[in-house]
């Protein structure tokens, strides 16, 4: 997996910089995921992404999943959504799909 993920972790003032949050992003779609947030305690791993419909969607207890691994799981369950989204509006303009 590509190291371009980046440290998207809100920090307060004087707050210990440990990350729980990373991203990645495109010219037209982010990825993040994470181990906090304030609505949830105590936290799964989630991941939010832009452009896909997909804010704070369950990936997996933290104690079950390693960073990598929810990082690789996010990053995926993104990769097969686009892939059914692109399929269904191919059928929907009624286009031949060949994915390129």
């Amino acid at each position: 997996m590509s190291d371009s993920w980046k440290d998207a972790t809100s920090y307060r003032r004087g707050q210990e910089r440990t990350p729980t949050w990373w991203e990645i992003e495109g010219s037209s779609w982010k990825v993040s995921v994470g181990n906090r947030h304030v609505h949830m305690d105590p936290c799964p791993w989630i991941l939010s992404a832009w452009v896909v419909p997909m804010d704070l969607h369950v990936i997996g207890p933290v104690d079950d999943l390693t960073e990598a691994e929810a990082k690789a799981v996010g990053a995926q369950t993104v990769a097969n959504r686009l892939r059914r989204m692109a399929d269904e509006i191919e059928e929907a303009a009624g286009l031949e799909n060949n994915n390129d």
